[in-house]
Parts: structure tokens; sequence; C-alpha cells
């Protein structure tokens, strides 16, 4: 984590928000976890915890934008014998992905890369998969600037999230019917620009 700039100007720094997920979704198996890319008080909705390093500087600065994010992510699976396919997408908060039709052979795959996303990636049981996404500006996403719709900080009168969001969409699900195994260790990282020092 790093910062430039004089005491008091804004500060750009790199946050990074670290997690584990063991998928053990019942058959057809499929799931798709989201991370909120420009919320840097709670990216992830079904933890309440902020990134390493928003509290020192919320302490500092009222509010908070995220510019730029990336998300990167490493899975196997946990079963012998058991593949899984895995993907990130993202987009705006309307996306929602669906788990496909059923097949002679197991399940459809959901449409994986429906706007924007990476490609299907294999997870194979002792065998380490990497899939990350390019570093995307806010801007892209949502074509807004607004600083109305920026995070607020504990200096600015109490952390919230920004009121506009766009999500990473984790997908994960099995090659055939059956309850999905996919270990994963997800690492979102936020390029937030901290602004309206309080006390320099």
């Amino acid at each position: 984590m790093g910062a430039v700039g004089k005491p008091g100007a804004p500060r750009r720094v790199w946050l990074t928000y670290c997690l584990s997920i063991v998928d053990q979704t019942a058959s057809p198996g499929f799931r798709a976890y989201s991370f909120k890319a420009n919320d840097p008080y709670r990216p992830d909705p079904l933890n309440a915890l902020s990134p390493a390093g928003f509290s020192l500087y919320g302490g500092i600065y009222n509010y908070c934008k995220v510019l730029a994010a990336q998300i990167t992510v490493k899975g196997t699976t946990g079963v012998a014998g058991f593949t899984s396919n895995m993907s990130i997408s993202w987009g705006d908060m309307n996306y929602t992905p669906s788990v496909g039709t059923a097949t002679t052979a197991g399940y459809t795959y959901p449409a994986f890369n429906v706007s924007n996303g990476t490609k299907q990636t294999p997870l194979v049981y002792s065998q380490l998969a990497t899939v990350s996404t390019p570093i995307i500006k806010t801007l892209d996403i949502l074509k807004s600037d607004d600083e109305n719709e920026d995070c607020t900080t504990t200096a600015g009168g109490g952390p919230t999230s920004p009121t506009s969001l766009w999500y990473f969409n984790v997908l994960t699900q099995p090659m055939a019917a059956a309850q999905n195994q996919a270990i994963l260790l997800v690492t979102l990282k936020q390029l937030c620009e901290f602004y309206d020092a309080t006390a320099l």
C-alpha cells in the first residue's frame, strides 16, 4: 500500500481485500459470488469487513472513491476426479447469472461472459488455476464521476457505501450435475482516492 502527495492533498492508494471460499453448493452446483468493485467500505455483501487501510485513511479524509479495480481468483477442487468451471464477469448491479438448462449429460453452462468477462477455466483437484480481470476503471462502467456517489468515511461522519455500484461476479459450476467442490482464494484490489482532509 503506497500513497503520494503532500499532507492534506488527496491520496491515491491500492487497498486489498482477500478471502477464501469453499463452495459446496448442491446439484446442479452453479454459484455466483458478487463483490462490489467500487465499494471500499463493504466490498463483500456477505461480510461486514473493509479492506486493510480503509480505516486508517478514513480517519483523515471525509470521502473515498474507487478509481479502478481488479479481481484475481485462484481455485482448485476438493475432490479427486472432480472438475468445475470458473469465470469472472463484471458490470452493473442488474446482472444476475442463471443456472442454465438440464441436459442428459448434466447442465448447460450459464452465460459466463454476458457482456464483460474472462474465459471459462477448469478447476482440477490438486492443481491451482488462476483467473484475473484487467484493471477496470469505474468511470468506464458507471459512465459518471459524480462525487455525491462516493463512499464516506469515519471522518466524514460515519462510513457508507457509494450509491451507485458495479460488481465482479465470480462464477463456478461443476462440469456435470453434481455438488460443487470448488475451493477459491479471492483477491480484490481497489485503487482508491481519499480526499477532503479533516485535520491536516
